[in-house]
């Protein structure tokens, strides 16, 4: 039988990976409903350049996740 197995480091990676694209687009929804710059900040823990950069990019794009986040 083959040894499948990930190891534990990709998976962490790929972890970290997969929450920061979910607060990424926790704060694209929130840009959206005209929350706050300093409240989705205080929320996501997303930096807030990280947060006006979204906000400049997004243009109602459904794929924004595909695009660099950091």
């Amino acid at each position: 039988m083959n040894n499948l197995s990930i190891p534990a480091q990709t998976l962490q990676e790929a972890w970290e990976k997969g929450l920061q694209q979910g607060l990424t687009q926790v704060a694209v929804n929130m840009l959206r409903e005209g929350i706050d710059l300093d409240f989705i900040v205080k929320l996501t823990g997303l930096p807030l350049a990280v947060v006006k950069n979204l906000q400049a990019v997004d243009t109602d794009d459904d794929k924004i996740l595909v695009k660099e986040f950091w």
